[in-house]
């Protein structure tokens, strides 16, 4: 029996499962030759929407996650990059220019080893959600050397005492490398006394900064700008590295199991603290 094409291809379709709906999506595929004859421009916006990436990419683990429930996107980036060759190369400077990556206290030094010298350049946007440990957290890893080697935090859980320095130096020399148009900030949860150090310590730690903003954000999801003028941001920039470093014992000499400062620093008196600093006087002063 012979079988006219209607016939096969109706069959065919049959098998594939019912006709599609108009609104069904269409899969991207590296033979998908017609996509690549679209404007680049459209091209981005179409990868962009099918990646599930807008403006802010969460990299936060635990409790600082600010990822919600919401479903995976069609397509991985991974998935994007594998397309084509051009397609590669555009989007990846474009990607890292457009997009805020959000941390909290883990991840940075991971994703900017991984980046590669070629895409840290264009790395235009960073947030930070450090929670409450954020300025003992900066004070160990991102702290300039001179205050790093006063304070000296210890760190803990290391059988190699050495480890946690050499990260610290990796963490360091790579942020350094790192030129932001702007610089997030997330306050919540933080003390207000610390606030004015902590925010110093992470703009310090870039090759440069050209725009700082602070925010606070809430369980309910919103997100607060703060002014200059708020008064969570009271010190902010108005005090010197000496300052804020007497401040900082102050506040934690009394603590007998204190992790921010090293074995017998909280024992000294503001004059011999002073002594210690004025080794490095021209910075303490700045």
């Amino acid at each position: 029996m012979l079988h006219t094409a209607d016939y096969i291809f109706g069959k065919r379709s049959q098998a594939l499962g019912p006709l599609p709906s108009p609104n069904d999506t269409v899969s991207i595929q590296p033979l998908f030759q017609p996509f690549l004859r679209l404007p680049p421009e459209l091209q981005e916006m179409i990868l962009m929407y099918a990646t599930g990436l807008t403006r802010d990419y969460d990299l936060c683990h635990g409790a600082l996650s600010r990822t919600s429930g919401s479903a995976e996107p069609p397509i991985s980036l991974s998935g994007m990059f594998r397309i084509s060759p051009p397609i590669t190369a555009t989007m990846l400077p474009y990607i890292f220019h457009r997009t805020n990556f959000h941390f909290g206290l883990t991840g940075t030094t991971n994703f900017l080893w991984q980046c590669g010298p070629g895409n840290r350049r264009h790395i235009r946007r960073l947030a930070f959600h450090f929670g409450h440990s954020a300025l003992l957290h900066c004070m160990r890893w991102l702290s300039p050397d001179e205050l790093y080697e006063l304070l000296e935090p210890p760190h803990q859980n290391y059988t190699q005492p050495g480890l946690p320095r050499f990260w610290r130096c990796q963490l360091r020399a790579l942020v350094k490398e790192v030129h932001l148009l702007e610089l997030t900030i997330d306050v919540k949860g933080i003390p207000q006394s610390e606030i004015a150090m902590m925010v110093r310590i992470v703009v310090a730690a870039f090759g440069s900064v050209e725009r700082v903003k602070i925010i606070e954000t809430s369980l309910r999801g919103s997100t607060k700008v703060l002014a200059k003028d708020d008064e969570k941001l009271v010190g902010l920039g108005g005090e010197s590295w000496r300052e804020m470093s007497k401040g900082y014992v102050e506040r934690y000499k009394r603590q007998w199991h204190s992790l921010h400062l090293k074995k017998g620093l909280g024992e000294m008196s503001m004059e011999e603290l002073d002594g210690l600093m004025d080794k490095n006087k021209e910075f303490f002063d700045s």
